[in-house]
């Protein structure tokens, strides 16, 4: 189960947080991309099993979804950030 963990930073700090965040995310997807090559590894030299095989995707799957998730997060707090420090458009056809 995914829960929703919110804290508070000063309004500065949320570029370098949203990068920290990001940071964390290369790794996790250097990982997945090793079990990628294993994968292929293993089903070029003929030497898989079904069932291991669709494991070891369905955990790929899985970790890229908890990816896609934080990529997520981090496009709505950057989003929230511009809104507060870009100042707002003036609408030009208001006299």
């Amino acid at each position: 189960m995914r829960v929703r963990i919110s804290y508070a930073v000063d309004l500065d700090d949320v570029p370098d947080e949203c990068a920290r965040m990001l940071e964390n995310s290369i790794q996790h997807l250097s990982d997945i991309q090793e079990e990628i090559e294993h994968l292929i590894s293993i089903l070029d030299d003929d030497r898989g099993v079904s069932w291991q095989v669709k494991e070891r995707i369905a955990k790929c799957r899985t970790r890229l979804a908890k990816l896609d998730s934080i990529m997520e997060d981090n496009s709505m707090i950057l989003e929230g950030y511009y809104t507060a420090t870009e100042p707002e458009e003036e609408n030009s056809d208001v006299e």
